[in-house]
């Protein structure tokens, strides 16, 4: 599996057991809403090179993709929210981000359509 993929398992296999499988669904379906608004920000942000408010965002982010267990997602918003970068480093986390963004969504989808 790779980094673009990666997804904690075993948390989703706790929210399964406590939600139910189409809670978890439910739950994704909230992420989908939540991250289209947290990612305007997150990206308006950027553009305005405000770096105590894009680390603030990307912890948002970052808390929840860890939510439904999405590594690959969480990994370049923590580096955001805590490394010392540059500009032109940030913009490559964000399109880490960016292009990680469907398949890491499509590995959630898929653990649960095996459920």
């Amino acid at each position: 599996m790779t980094q673009a993929t990666a997804i904690d398992t075993e948390l989703l296999e706790q929210y399964a057991q406590a939600l139910g499988v189409e809670g978890l669904a439910q739950t994704l379906e909230t992420f989908d809403k939540v991250i289209e608004g947290y990612w305007a920000i997150l990206l308006q942000s950027f553009e305005q090179k405000n770096d105590q408010a894009l680390r603030q965002q990307a912890h948002k982010v970052k808390g929840a993709c860890r939510s439904l267990g999405m590594l690959g997602l969480a990994e370049p918003m923590e580096a955001i929210e805590k490394n010392d970068w540059q500009w032109p480093e940030a913009e490559t986390l964000l399109q880490t981000f960016d292009s990680r963004l469907a398949p890491q969504r499509e590995a959630v989808v898929k653990w649960l359509q095996q459920r």
